[in-house]
């Protein structure tokens, strides 16, 4: 798939799974604030994780929220960019000789997408150790 097309796949794509992941670390956050207290009572378990869990699912839910409304779109934007550029210039962003410009454009590129995916990692990390205490407080079931 040529790059362009799938950078515009990604650019639906991705702000539809920031919704749903914001949507659901809130979601997860609320019942856990709602309930925590009785869970904790109802599994015997103690209160020490309980602000450890909310800040792991607070930190999923902001990291969701800010590639959502801030650093997706930056991303896409500079994506756009340098894709009119490429047409212009009839080079890919990739070839040794791109004009300043496009290096320009090539290192914002770099720079919003590493931020994006380290959130996107972050909020892949957090439910990985939230799910570790949890079960290691809870059980499975």
């Amino acid at each position: 798939m040529p790059k362009p097309s799938f950078g515009l796949i990604q650019a639906k794509l991705l702000p539809q799974y920031f919704k749903m992941t914001s949507g659901l670390s809130a979601l997860m956050l609320g019942i856990h604030v709602k309930l925590g207290s009785s869970l904790h009572r109802s599994c015997n378990g103690s209160a020490d994780s309980t602000y450890v869990l909310r800040y792991l699912l607070a930190s999923m839910t902001i990291s969701s929220l800010i590639n959502l409304f801030y650093v997706g779109p930056k991303t896409t934007e500079i994506m756009l960019s340098r894709h009119q550029l490429e047409a212009a210039e009839k080079k890919s962003c990739d070839e040794p000789d791109v004009s300043d410009r496009m290096r320009q454009l090539n290192k914002q590129f770099s720079k919003f997408h590493g931020i994006s995916s380290g959130l996107n990692l972050l909020g892949f990390i957090a439910p990985s150790i939230f799910m570790s205490l949890w079960t290691g407080e809870y059980g499975l079931f």
